[in-house]
């Protein structure tokens, strides 16, 4: 199933604790979220496969940018 994901820009901390620009992107059907270090179409990408695999409900998806 093809399911939509909001994308914003954010600040993300990085493993030495300062904070980065990055990505979140927000599932539409369940409001499951993951994020990603940068801000560029790569890392909303990764965002996307993320959301496949982390799928609390354990579905396989087709997740794309709104």
């Amino acid at each position: 199933m093809k399911i939509i994901c909001e994308i914003e820009e954010t600040e993300i901390e990085n493993d030495t604790g300062r904070m980065v620009d990055g990505v979140v992107a927000i599932c539409s059907e369940c409001d499951h979220m993951v994020e990603s270090f940068g801000t560029e179409q790569p890392s909303i990408n990764r965002c996307l496969v993320l959301m496949n695999k982390e799928c609390p409900q354990g579905e396989n998806n087709f997740y794309v940018q709104e």
